[in-house]
């Protein structure tokens, strides 16, 4: 209840909960329907022109929508390197942390598990290197109401001495988590940010799109939900 978690190949790619969207009204406790929707032109790509393509296609081979268990895993996507008693644990939809079942847990290379195999939570110490953190529900059996077995979350090591040569206006101590926090599946706020800078874009230009219009509540200014130690 009020959170929506979404998944890539079953690895988490994003949280929100009703508290991102405050002041506004968390409206996802009520009904709601699929639309399936081709659009053409917009402000990324531009408005068609002669030189688009017609007629344009969209072919869905599926939409599934399931009413039992969602295997998840939830804790946090970016920690420091050398940083130990991290805690991530299984959620399901119905029992949050669901220790009932036996677990297995997979962690990265260079990454330990110091507690919990076996169990709905683990605790995880990590040396320089991030990647992927799975589980997977080990008692299967043909009576289960779980519909997806395993799931994970990638998570973003960095170093306590790495620094952007920007801070987008965030405070000096937590500056390096808010640039550091994975904004999609496979880069950082701090990245992107670079990226659009290198390639010609001001500072405040480059902050702006990123932490604001793209990725607003996953990057952007120091605050202590998000700069949090």
């Amino acid at each position: 209840v009020g959170v929506i978690r979404w998944y890539v190949d079953n690895i988490l790619y994003s949280t929100k909960t009703r508290h991102d969207i405050m002041p506004y009204r968390w409206p996802f406790h009520e009904e709601f329907y699929f639309i399936l929707n081709l659009a053409v032109g917009g402000n990324w790509p531009g408005f068609p022109d002669s030189s688009t393509t017609f007629p344009q296609e969209m072919s869905v081979d599926y939409v599934r929508v399931y009413s039992g268990r969602l295997l998840g895993v939830e804790g946090r996507a970016v920690v420091e390197s050398n940083t130990s008693g991290e805690l991530y644990k299984v959620v399901d939809g119905r029992s949050p942390g669901a220790t009932a079942s036996a677990f297995i847990w997979t962690v990265p290379d260079g990454a330990t598990i110091e507690k919990g195999q076996g169990t709905g939570e683990i605790e995880v110490s990590f040396s320089e290197k991030g990647g992927i953190i799975y589980v997977e529900r080990a008692n299967i059996d043909e009576t289960s109401t779980c519909n997806v077995y395993k799931a994970g979350i990638r998570v973003n090591v960095f170093a306590n001495d790495d620094r952007f040569d920007f801070d987008c206006e965030c405070s000096e101590e937590c500056t390096a988590y808010v640039l550091n926090r994975v904004a999609g599946v496979d880069y950082t706020c701090g990245e992107r940010i670079k990226w659009l800078i290198d390639h010609g874009d001001a500072e405040s230009d480059a902050c702006k799109q990123i932490s604001v219009e793209e990725f607003n509540g996953r990057c952007g200014a120091c605050n202590p939900e998000r700069c949090r130690s």
